[in-house]
């Protein structure tokens, strides 16, 4: 199938059967503070696995479409100690970028930092009131402004998702897929990938997404941020997380 077309048809095909979430339900499911689960699989298998699920989630429509285009500017010192952290896997660590949800016209500043104890907390500034994308002189005041002023722009990761929400489980479920990164140099791009992240308040192995998820794709703590280092700059020394490429490099044969 075109890729072009992957996502008109996961819109028309696979998701058409589910209900769109409210107001009310994206608001109760927002986690904030969360576990997080994530698995892969390739994008054949994708139908399949989504379609057990139509009756118990929800999905978030935007226009009229479940899915949503995210451009994510991650930003780290000079000598990449942010991402050296999570290579390394030490807890306290954090990730700072400005996300941009394209189809909503909305960037928001946002801090994802993983605790000594699992739990995952993010927060977030909403950075364009008047509409407008943020030019790059009113980011970097941004990041003055909230202490990050030492920061500077390293990697660029854009994706599609598609989000679902839990009815009657307090979870959630994204679904991402279309992986693009890129430093300004190099261009990557990961057209057969999906990822799932599961999102809970606490780890429940009784969900119907676990459930299918534990059976029909493969679990791997993947982060895009960690896979898009090693794929841009693979001349540095990334020992540590080569498994893990490549797991996904099979999953995506």
């Amino acid at each position: 199938m075109p890729l072009k077309h992957i996502w008109e048809w996961l819109d028309i095909s696979l998701f058409s059967a589910f209900s769109t979430a409210t107001e009310e339900q994206i608001l109760a499911r927002s986690l904030q503070n969360r576990v997080d689960s994530k698995f892969i699989c390739k994008v054949d298998l994708l139908e399949d696995i989504v379609s057990q699920w139509s009756e118990g989630y929800a999905v978030i429509r935007v226009r009229g479409n479940a899915e949503t285009l995210y451009e994510s500017q991650y930003f780290d010192t000079s000598s990449h100690d942010n991402l050296a952290d999570h290579m390394r896997g030490r807890r306290p660590r954090r990730k700072v970028r400005v996300r941009t949800y394209q189809d909503r016209n909305l960037t928001y500043l946002e801090v994802k930092e993983k605790r000594s104890n699992e739990t995952t907390n993010k927060s977030r500034v909403f950075l364009n009131p008047s509409g407008e994308i943020p030019s790059p002189s009113f980011v970097r005041e941004a990041l003055s402004e909230h202490g990050f002023g030492e920061l500077q722009p390293s990697m660029k990761i854009s994706f599609t998702r598609t989000t679902l929400i839990g009815i009657d489980y307090d979870e959630r479920i994204t679904i991402d897929t279309n992986l693009v990164f890129e430093d300004g140099k190099r261009l990557v791009s990961l057209p057969n990938l999906v990822i799932f992240e599961l999102k809970q308040p606490k780890y429940a192995s009784n969900t119907p997404t676990m459930s299918t998820l534990n059976r029909r794709s493969e679990r791997l703590q993947v982060s895009k941020y960690i896979t898009g280092a090693q794929l841009l700059w693979p001349e540095r020394r990334w020992h540590r997380k080569k498994p893990i490429l490549r797991q996904i490099q099979r999953c995506m044969q």
